[in-house]
């Protein structure tokens, strides 16, 4: 009886685990929203400075704005679907010498003709890190700079593309999730809880509420046939002034009112930057910064008087993120519930194997650890975490046997691959062959993870009963599937 009642509890835990909530990532869409309409705003914009001619603004309007490869929006948004967008274009290429004027043509055949592989996809949203930080203001600089490079040679078209790669980038820089969340410091799984729960609770960024800001916000207003709802989000930024306003991340970008239409106008301005070297031979540069800095204070915590903390506040031309503080008293963590179902089988015949599952609490941390510390250098290199859970098993040739019991692992995944590793302890409650006893099993793991779940292979050692009490090595296999809970703990911001 308290078998069944042991499969009821650990069924139910695996169907919850597996619900799906809401997620807050690939807003593809919402790069296609923005991109889209901050080209057409910095093309009157453009038009209305003369910056471009109208036959010019009506080449580029039939080149950009029809829905195919070239649709800008489109441009903006297959950064996700790359691991590095430069990979779609050749640069440097003969095309940079291009004569002046708008030749939509050439790219729009080479866009057509390339085509971007599902692997191709599973790979960018594994290995995203240019996506997340002060890497996405990096990466806006590199394509923006070299788009007006395009422009000052006079392809056009062609920095118009690099600037919608540009482009992709900023627009990430003004969702919580993508700016505020470690990526390169901690594992896929870690890095998806804390970003779809910094979406989701947002950030405050102050605005600066310039001349320049003013003037595209007016064109976006009145472009009521192609913006729709841009008035009222205009309006609730004219009466912020130079205030704060609290942004969300993917699929949240409308939550706001006023959200989009900054967006937009930010990103216009970039677009601008290239009609101007285009027409002036004049490059324009963004202030942009991630500014992150070390500071401390006196306050008590769990591991003592220990009150380092890490304050950022990224900025780009007229917004500045509100600095956020990042608490190193309890580390970086992530929480995220762990189903590892599995096979073993003992190193000795006569002793039958195993089918078995695990269900646990996971927790990630980065513990802050001074440059003078012997073990530095280790927590440079991996991610640590442990887990908290239960196990339960029956054997696959013997029904009447079983066994179940908590059990803690610590983990260690090597930060930035795929490769970790896991020692665990268990104590196990067993029935086997007519004996009750109790027992702690002990071994390690090596893991091989992808975004979602991970393979594992181990061997450990395995008290069993037969006809007496002894230790037996065993080796097993199985898979962790992973379902970040998508919380932080208290200590981690505040």
């Amino acid at each position: 009886m308290p078998a069944i009642r042991l499969r009821i509890i650990l069924l139910s835990v695996l169907f919850l685990s597996i619900i799906p909530g809401q997620a807050y990532s690939f807003s593809g869409e919402e790069h296609v929203l923005v991109s889209r309409n901050a080209f057409l705003v910095s093309l009157a914009h453009a038009q209305k400075n003369d910056l471009l001619s109208g036959e010019e603004a009506q080449a580029l309007k039939a080149c950009f704005l029809e829905n195919d490869a070239m649709n800008y929006g489109h441009l903006s948004k297959i950064v996700d679907d790359v691991t590095d967008p430069s990979k779609l274009v050749k640069l440097y290429g003969p095309d940079i010498d291009a004569g002046r004027g708008v030749d939509c043509a050439r790219a729009k055949k080479l866009f057509l003709d390339r085509k971007i592989l599902f692997l191709d996809k599973i790979m960018a949203s594994k290995y995203n890190e240019d996506h997340f930080q002060g890497k996405t203001l990096t990466k806006f600089r590199e394509f923006n700079d070299l788009a007006q490079l395009y422009a000052l040679r006079g392809n056009l078209v062609w920095a118009l593309v690099l600037n919608a790669f540009a482009a992709h980038y900023l627009e990430d820089f003004f969702a919580p999730g993508h700016v505020l969340t470690p990526r390169t410091e901690v594992n896929n799984i870690s890095a998806r809880a804390l970003h779809d729960r910094l979406d989701d609770e947002g950030a405050d960024i102050r605005i600066t509420s310039t001349g320049k800001l003013t003037e595209y916000l007016e064109i976006l207003k009145e472009m009521k046939d192609i913006n729709g709802d841009a008035e009222a989000g205009v309006q609730a930024l004219a009466a912020l002034g130079d205030g704060t306003l609290r942004i969300y991340g993917d699929g949240l970008v409308k939550k706001t009112p006023g959200q989009k239409e900054l967006m937009i106008a930010e990103v216009a301005k970039t677009i601008t930057a290239v009609f101007k070297a285009y027409k002036t031979q004049r490059i324009s540069t963004f202030d942009a910064d991630f500014v992150v800095g070390m500071k401390t204070e006196m306050k008590a915590g769990l591991l003592g008087n220990d009150a380092s903390y890490e304050e950022i506040s990224p900025y780009f031309d007229d917004v500045a993120y509100k600095p956020v503080r990042r608490d190193y008293l309890l580390g970086r963590l992530v929480p995220i519930v762990e189903i590892a179902p599995y096979l073993s089988t003992p190193l000795r015949s006569g002793v039958n194997s195993r089918w078995g599952i695990e269900a646990d609490l996971a927790v990630y941390g980065i513990p802050k650890i001074g440059d003078d510390s012997a073990v530095s250098t280790f927590f440079d290199t991996f991610l640590v975490g442990v887990a908290l859970g239960y196990d339960y098993t029956d054997e696959i040739f013997n029904a009447t046997n079983y066994s179940h019991g908590p059990l803690i692992k610590f983990l260690f995944d090597i930060k930035n691959t795929d490769i970790g590793f896991c020692l665990y302890a268990k104590w196990k409650f067993n029935n086997e062959n007519d004996n009750t006893f109790q027992s702690f099993p002990f071994g390690g793991r090596m893991t091989f993870s992808r975004d979602f779940f991970s393979l594992y292979v181990g061997i450990g050692n395995e008290p069993r009963y037969t006809d007496r009490m002894e230790n037996i090595a065993t080796v097993y296999t199985g898979l962790t599937l992973y379902f970040p809970v998508g919380m932080t703990f208290g200590g981690m911001f505040d």
